[in-house]
């Protein structure tokens, strides 16, 4: 039996691995009790999740998951393979040691803080905020085994910790070199106890400085493109690592940015989340674009049923002479122009065809920072 345990996690690890391109993810904020992703009165709003669904990967606050716990197996109707990726902070907390729960309060969040409160692990002091003290062992073990506890509860397949962050010295706050490797080797266990107890199958990603140290599958540069996370830091991402751009508040999204997000994104296999994560209007499961999905007649597909319609690549990325970065996939082409001035390529001869277009174009242009898709077999 446990082999075939085994087996059945090394096959879900594999198939991640191999999720064709575009990758895309919806990393989105909701409000108490899971709003809007259900309504006020505790009805689960079945258009809103259907629109979510059209994302293959979905992180939404493991708190709120478990208050409204409808929309988990909502999501999976509507896609059964869809990938729900409960998210909590980690080395970062908004309440004080001296707040106290009420004895009603069963949510994932009160277990949390009272966690934190019972090893001591609330540190009050710290000039950006309440921080928690990772370099203490028994705080990081008792997260780890809610952590657990919580992706078992959901039927995760992977986690999301945001502020996966060992280095406290690279923020400037401290210099205790000694207290960096604590964290570093206490967050490495944290993922292998999630690993041991829920399969080697389980995924999970961080956020923070150091994070890609610690033994996880994947961690996320937020802010691009900008001086924290510039393009020549986006283009060296892996497969598992995420990248993600914000919108501006109240409008329908900022199609440029996204191409030149995917398009970086299809260089290095990462996956991409556009929006904000506070609930904001429109809603990130409302936002969809052209390059998201495309159907295999060559127009924009809105029902998310065509995700990943590039396939797989069909090797690595290949920069030109002219600063053009070109990769070719399964079913189509992506061009990616990371300069400030348009460029303009000769593919030799007639293949590939604009999105919605059935005509096979020779040359193209792609303007500064910006990308192209184009597709055909």
């Amino acid at each position: 039996m446990r082999l075939k345990v085994l087996l059945a996690s090394l096959l879900l690890a594999s198939i991640a691995h191999a999720q064709p391109y575009p990758r895309i993810g919806a990393y989105i904020g909701v409000r108490t009790p899971c709003q809007p992703l259900a309504r006020p009165d505790g009805s689960v709003d079945s258009a809103m999740c259907q629109k979510l669904a059209r994302w293959p990967r979905v992180v939404v606050d493991v708190s709120q998951l478990l208050m409204q716990p409808n929309v988990a197996p909502t999501l999976r109707h509507y896609r059964p393979d869809i990938e729900i990726i409960p998210y909590f902070l980690t080395t970062h907390w908004y309440l004080p040691d001296t707040f106290v729960t009420q004895p009603w309060d069963k949510t994932f969040a009160a277990y949390w803080h009272n966690n934190l409160k019972a090893t001591g692990g609330i540190e009050n002091s710290w000039p950006k905020g309440l921080q928690v003290n990772i370099a203490r062992k028994a705080t990081a073990d008792s997260m780890a085994s809610l952590a657990v506890w919580g992706a078992r509860r959901l039927g995760a397949s992977s986690w999301f910790a945001d502020y996966w962050w060992p280095e406290v010295k690279t923020m400037g706050i401290g210099s205790n070199e000694l207290n960096d490797q604590v964290r570093i080797a206490n967050l490495r266990a944290w993922a292998s106890k999630m690993r041991r107890e829920l399969g080697p199958g389980f995924r999970i990603y961080g956020n923070g400085p150091g994070a890609e140290k610690t033994g996880l599958d994947g961690t996320m540069i937020e802010g691009f493109p900008g001086t924290l996370a510039p393009f020549s830091k986006a283009i060296t991402q892996k497969d598992g690592d995420w990248l993600k751009s914000e919108h501006t508040p109240g409008s329908w999204g900022d199609p440029r940015l996204v191409r030149f997000m995917l398009g970086t994104a299809c260089m290095t296999g990462a996956t991409v989340t556009y929006g904000l994560q506070e609930v904001t209007t429109p809603y990130q499961a409302e936002l969809w674009f052209p390059e998201y999905a495309v159907d295999p007649q060559g127009r924009p597909d809105p029902t998310g049923k065509y995700v990943g319609w590039l396939g797989q690549p069909l090797g690595v990325w290949v920069r030109l002479a002219s600063g053009l970065y070109v990769r070719f996939f399964e079913h189509g082409v992506v061009l990616l122009n990371p300069t400030g001035a348009l460029i303009t390529h000769d593919f030799v001869y007639a293949r590939w065809k604009a999105i919605g277009s059935t005509v096979p174009v020779r040359v193209v242009s792609v303007p500064g920072t910006d990308a192209l898709f184009l597709w055909g077999e």
